[in-house]
């Protein structure tokens, strides 16, 4: 009989260890990306090549900011913490595909003074996100973005020149707003300038029409999933085509690049899908 107690008291301690153990596990998980506010972002590296890409532009850096939502659940300071980190990383370009706040008492000074730091030699381009259309607050955004220093492209885009060697850079309006226009936003690009495309939601990639043609899109609106189960991840996706998740993707005209974003939408909370900044170095073949 004491035998038999020592044994199941045993088992009880073992089963509470594994308990803790995997409850340490789920929180620490958690932890990982769910601080919303303070939470440090991972800094992904992907170099892409391009076939038309001139000497000048071989190497040039593209920070990716998507889905910042700074509200309630994602405060102002969280995006400063982004451009400072951001900018540490030296980028050429900033883009910034859509999703900024989550409502309009969020467009302030303290979020222009934050985009406004944000250094870029090339440029900063920005697209609206589908949280952006949502009136009254589009025209103060479009307001506040261009009063920081960032160009809001609505299907239309930009020749950006280094001694002469171009790169174009565009974006149309997101599917779920303005919808999207590739015809017009390429209307100012040189045959032979490789071609960057910005927009909010990656489902454009499969819509895209043959010409004229992209070598690349840079997206975001997934949040990777946000909460990322091994089963139940694609079917939270806010997409009709359940493979752009995150990462770099084949497309069917082009390679999509889909960030998972840097706020939240819904519950605060990220689970095993950390905020990111992706800086993506663009290579001659």
């Amino acid at each position: 009989m004491i035998k038999r107690k020592l044994i199941f008291s045993f088992a009880k301690r073992q089963l509470l260890n594994s308990t803790l153990s995997a409850t340490a596990g789920i929180i620490n998980g958690m932890t990982n990306g769910c601080a919303i506010g303070w939470c440090e972002p991972d800094i992904t590296q992907t170099k892409i090549p391009m076939p038309l890409l001139r000497p000048n532009w071989d190497g040039a850096r593209i920070a990716l900011l998507s889905d910042l939502h700074i509200g309630r659940r994602v405060p102002v300071e969280h995006l400063q913490r982004i451009v400072e980190i951001t900018n540490n990383q030296s980028p050429d370009i900033v883009a910034l595909t859509g999703d900024f706040v989550s409502g309009p008492r969020s467009i302030n000074r303290e979020f222009v003074k934050a985009l406004a730091a944000i250094k870029a030699p090339a440029g900063k381009f920005a697209v609206l996100g589908n949280h952006d259309y949502y009136l009254p607050k589009t025209n103060r955004l479009k307001a506040a973005l261009a009063a920081a220093g960032v160009d809001v492209m609505s299907n239309t885009g930009k020749l950006l020149l280094r001694d002469g060697q171009g790169l174009y850079i565009a974006g149309v309006a997101d599917p779920w707003g303005a919808g999207p226009d590739l015809v017009a936003a390429m209307a100012g690009a040189p045959q032979h300038v490789p071609r960057i495309l910005l927009c909010h939601n990656p489902d454009f990639a499969e819509k895209m029409p043959t010409s004229p043609w992209v070598d690349l899109m840079l997206a975001g609106h997934t949040h990777g999933g946000q909460i990322k189960l091994p089963i139940l991840t694609r079917l939270a996706l806010p997409t009709k085509y359940k493979r752009y998740v995150a990462g770099l993707v084949a497309g069917p005209k082009c390679l999509v690049y889909i960030s998972r974003g840097l706020g939240v939408v819904g519950m605060p909370i990220r689970f095993n899908c950390p905020p990111e900044i992706p800086i993506i170095t663009l290579a001659q073949e």
